[in-house]
């Protein structure tokens, strides 16, 4: 976290892993970088269904992106699946649509 900090880059990937609990880490990192992605491991979670997603039980369990106010397009985090990891890297450092 030191390192990025220091560096300042304006484009980092952060595994859904290392990303903390509660996405304490991207958080620490918000001002000090341009833009976050995480990079989700297991598929996003956007496919839930809408009784899914109403149930207090799966309102528990999702992620913590899912609930954050600082994720979105157009905000300072923004989530890839792994699987397009390799597609979203294209498209925001090598410029291909």
């Amino acid at each position: 976290m030191q390192i990025l900090k220091h560096l300042a880059p304006q484009l980092v990937y952060v595994a859904e892993d290392l990303s903390g609990p509660d996405g304490e880490s991207v958080a620490q990192l918000r001002g000090w970088v341009g833009m976050t992605v995480v990079v989700a491991g297991e598929g996003l979670a956007d496919t839930e269904t809408e009784t899914e997603a109403e149930d207090e039980g799966a309102r528990e369990k999702r992620r913590w992106y899912e609930r954050s106010a600082m994720v979105g397009l157009g905000k300072e985090v923004e989530v890839v699946d792994a699987v397009r990891v390799g597609e979203d890297w294209g498209k925001r450092v090598g410029g291909r649509e």
